[in-house]
């Protein structure tokens, strides 16, 4: 890892402080709004970014001719880039509003219909152990927020910032409800000890793996480098698969739904770890296709691709050959949740 110099040490530190500082600042004024308000504010910031980040809009729309090709027109491809952007800086924005997020307001921001609910408390019932799981979507951070204040707290892994400061607020705000908050950098062994525990483990499943810890399972007809926790927990626990799904209303409201992901281990450990990841993907490919738009299209989901040529591929994905470099540096298991 390359090393840097005294200087340049100290003046990234600095820079790292007033980030942290000025964010701490903005949190505080938000915290004081109201979160419909915090809402709209974080829509029009996304709207600014659409315009002033060429890479994310770029990215976004070359995901879309993926996925939609034709099927879209320019203008509808510009309509769902932005407000993908709108939706995921909005929900980063209404986190640092957690704070605020208890037992008492609760039920005036969040929805559930009593078949979800109802399938929930069988699911916890069983005494199996729960794996929870969700994806880039709607409003993601306050379905996480929410279960805890429904009695049913979270391990969540999280990915890193790089910056310590904002680390610790960002864990802050995800644990205010009462979940617990672990790096992501070699989770797993903690993802897995909660699984029986208080503290079930939430997964955000549609994250790209690491060199060499990854599965190829198939993402809008392309495979994609799949981060596999969720199925490696589920073959290791014979827990149950609770995929969860935060519906934006509007306003900063959200509408809460849950499936469980039904599966069969068939004795073959690396057969059933892509079946698992792939059901979980299917879901999340149905409920993209319904409303594209609160969804994250802006992250490079096909950065790696099984294939030299590029295909039908995005530009910023690069061949990479798994096979090849397991037989180099022999297999090194499931156990990484930090997505690259």
């Amino acid at each position: 890892m390359r090393t840097l110099s005294p200087v340049r040490g100290f003046l990234r530190s600095v820079r790292n402080g007033f980030i942290v500082v000025g964010i701490l600042l903005g949190t505080v004024i938000v915290c004081l709004l109201p979160r419909s308000l915090v809402w709209r504010v974080g829509r029009a910031c996304g709207w600014l970014g659409y315009y002033l980040a060429p890479t994310a809009r770029r990215v976004a729309r070359a995901n879309l001719v993926l996925v939609f090709g034709s099927r879209l027109s320019e203008a509808e491809r510009v309509r769902i880039a932005r407000e993908s952007i709108e939706n995921s800086v909005a929900t980063l924005v209404m986190l640092f509003w957690a704070v605020r997020l208890n037992t008492r307001n609760f039920p005036k921001y969040v929805e559930i219909d009593a078949q979800s609910r109802e399938m929930l408390r069988r699911a916890q019932c069983r005494g199996n152990g729960i794996i929870y799981a969700t994806l880039h979507y709607g409003d993601w951070e306050l379905m996480g927020l929410s279960m805890a204040l429904l009695d049913a707290p979270l391990t969540v892994a999280a990915q890193q910032t790089g910056i310590p400061g904002l680390d610790r607020l960002l864990s802050f705000c995800r644990s205010r409800t009462g979940n617990r908050v672990v790096p992501g950098h070699r989770g797993f062994p903690r993802l897995l000890k909660a699984v029986h525990s208080k503290h079930r483990p939430a997964v955000l499943n549609d994250l790209n793996a690491k060199r060499n810890h990854g599965i190829w399972v198939n993402f809008f007809g392309f495979p994609v480098y799949n981060h596999p926790t969720v199925g490696a927990l589920a073959i290791r626990t014979g827990a149950s698969i609770i995929y969860g799904l935060a519906h934006p209303l509007g306003r900063g409201r959200s509408r809460l739904e849950w499936f469980e992901i039904p599966y069969t281990l068939s004795g073959d450990r690396d057969r059933d770890v892509e079946q698992i990841n792939q059901a979980c993907m299917d879901l999340a490919e149905s409920v993209i296709r319904r409303r594209p738009e609160h969804w994250h299209w802006s992250y490079k989901r096909w950065k790696r691709r099984p294939t030299a040529e590029l295909g039908g591929y995005p530009y910023y994905s690069k061949f990479f050959d798994a096979e090849g470099q397991k037989r180099q540096k022999g297999p090194r298991g499931h156990e990484l949740v930090e997505p690259s």
